[in-house]
Order: structure tokens, then C-alpha cells, then sequence
């Protein structure tokens, strides 16, 4: 009787484990689907945002830090490109800009800084680009599909 009582606390410990998995979250089938899971309302929303900056993968471009302005609007977010020395490269960077103003919800202007140069892409910038409000590719997600030139 007592090995068994012995052995209670620690079938009871192997079922709550047991219990406290979760499975494991299905993958996004596209890259659209991936950056709609990722969107956000609040550029203030640091570990949100950090994990958007990673879905847009500004690091194709080399290592970054990122910094938030959110005291105060407009709202932004910079891309400190840490390895490069000028902004030639960082120019190609503009989707991934737009998609993150796009993505944020209050998010205003991105900029992609260097050593000595400052590339800047605000709101205003990237909906002439498109042709339509930015933001709309965080609240539409056949337009943010669309964007990104993937079927539904």
C-alpha cells in the first residue's frame, strides 16, 4: 500500500506534463500568410515589432539593430544596418519598408540608417508608391497578398 501511494505524486506529475503541452503551431503555407500573423497595432509593441522586422528580413542586407520612436508622432522605427558603410544597398530595402508601415498599425515613417547615411520611407512615400494607403496591406489581406505577387 505505501509503494503505491509513493508512486501517486509521481503518476500525477507525468500526467500534468503530460496535460500542459501544446501542439506545435502550424507552419504559414506562404510568406503573406507569415507577415499577416505578424502584423501589429502598436509600434510600442517592441517584441512584436522586433519579430515583424524579422518576418520582412532586413538581414539579406546584413546585421542590424532596430530602435523605436514612440514617444511622441510620428511614430517611427529605424533599421541600424550595422556592417554597412553607405545606402546604396539599403535603397533595396524599400519593401520591406513599406511592408512593415504597412504591417504596424501606428507605425509612420521606417528608416534605414548607416554609418553616415539615413534612408528614410514614411507613410506619406509609400502609399504614392503603391497607388493606395499603405496600411491597407495590414487591413486587407488579399491586398497584402497581392502585393507580395502570391495566389491565394
Amino acid at each position: 500500500m505505501k509503494r503505491r501511494l509513493a508512486a501517486l505524486p509521481l503518476v500525477a506529475m507525468i500526467l500534468l506534463t503530460g496535460c500542459t503541452e501544446t501542439e506545435p503551431r502550424p507552419e504559414p503555407t506562404t510568406r503573406a500568410e507569415s507577415l499577416w500573423s505578424a502584423r501589429t497595432p502598436y509600434v510600442g509593441d517592441s517584441s512584436k515589432v522586433a519579430s515583424l522586422v524579422r518576418e520582412v528580413q532586413p538581414e539579406d542586407a546584413g546585421a542590424y539593430t532596430i530602435v523605436l520612436q514612440t514617444t511622441s508622432e510620428p511614430y517611427g522605427l529605424t533599421i541600424e544596418m550595422t556592417e554597412a558603410d553607405d545606402l546604396a544597398e539599403q535603397t533595396a530595402l524599400t519593401e520591406q519598408a513599406t511592408l512593415l508601415l504597412g504591417l504596424v498599425e501606428n507605425l509612420d515613417e521606417v528608416s534605414i540608417a548607416a554609418v553616415d547615411d539615413t534612408y528614410t520611407v514614411t507613410r506619406a512615400d509609400a502609399s504614392a508608391g503603391l497607388g493606395f494607403d499603405v496600411k491597407e496591406l495590414g487591413r486587407e489581406r488579399e491586398t497584402l497578398t497581392t502585393y507580395l505577387g502570391e495566389s491565394g
